[in-house]
């Protein structure tokens, strides 16, 4: 595995030559970023132009996104744990903050579970302890729900899926019309959406996915934040979310969405970094 730079595009190429594309900015502490279903790194652009003025802030093209859309499958959560896992690995990372949102949260909690690998703290955005309702979890997705976005996706993807993700952050928020287009350019760009069969196969993972057993045991800082009228994953499920993971923290955005760190960037951004103070606090030798 070997790491190249080409015209300031950074990969990592793995034995079978499939190349995992990240972006990074400054120095510091590491702070890790994870795109959501059909996202790309691009997402948290203004989190990296925030957080690379103190930290090294490194956001990543999970396989089959942005541009690691030619990466081979399986496109499932285990196999991004993977990625992240070449990421830390290969470039050296030591005790990283990991950010997830959404489908990132899942990829961050089946890193953590599946490596041993040293992890200062983890950020959840808009996670849940499963996407689709089951009889142990009432505050999933509806499965007719999803039943309706796989059919309207296999109807006509390329003008369907921008309508659906738009709904991350049309919800009772208020915004303008011109955040609300500065939101589009970054969630939309011209590296979204992934390849129809990428974006099915994840979808079968997010339904499919349940938070590791393991998780309970561990102790390391945890911060959840999450929009008040988050239409994807509802307040409930960050609420199950935070009672199942030791020393954790809730903090919910009100009147916010899907996509909080987009849409009360400033907030969010504070509450990062808030974080990240505390959890360098804890790291201080004492005096």
């Amino acid at each position: 595995m070997t790491k190249e730079n080409r015209d300031g595009i950074n990969f990592l190429t793995k034995q079978n030559g499939d190349g995992v594309y990240y972006r990074s900015a400054g120095e510091g502490k590491p702070i890790i970023f994870i795109h959501g279903w059909c996202m790309n790194s691009l997402v948290w652009a203004w989190q990296i132009a925030h957080f690379s003025k103190t930290n090294l802030a490194i956001a990543i093209d999970l396989r089959g996104h942005g541009l690691s859309q030619d990466a081979a499958g399986p496109y499932t959560i285990d196999s991004m744990a993977d990625d992240l896992n070449l990421l830390v690995e290969t470039l050296g990372v030591k005790s990283p903050i990991i950010v997830g949102w959404s489908m990132g949260t899942m990829v961050a909690l089946n890193y953590i579970a599946n490596f041993k690998n040293d992890i200062a703290g983890i950020v959840l955005v808009g996670g849940t302890l499963s996407f689709l309702r089951a009889a142990e979890f009432p505050h999933g997705r509806h499965p007719a729900m999803v039943k309706r976005l796989s059919e309207n996706m296999e109807r006509d993807y390329k003008n369907y899926i921008p309508l659906f993700c738009r709904g991350f952050f049309e919800t009772k928020e208020k915004i303008g019309l011109e955040e609300e287009e500065a939101i589009s350019e970054l969630l939309l760009n011209n590296l979204f959406p992934p390849p129809f069969e990428v974006a099915k196969e994840t979808l079968k993972e997010l339904c499919d996915w349940r938070i590791p057993e393991k998780l309970s045991a561990l102790r390391i800082p945890a911060l959840m934040i999450h929009g008040e009228v988050d239409n994807i994953a509802s307040v409930e499920s960050a609420l199950e979310l935070h009672r199942i993971i030791p020393e954790s923290e809730l903090k919910v955005f009100e009147k916010s969405g899907h996509a909080p760190f987009l849409t009360d960037c400033d907030k969010f951004n504070q509450e990062l970094g808030n974080f990240i103070v505390t959890i360098k606090g804890k790291l201080q030798p004492p005096c």
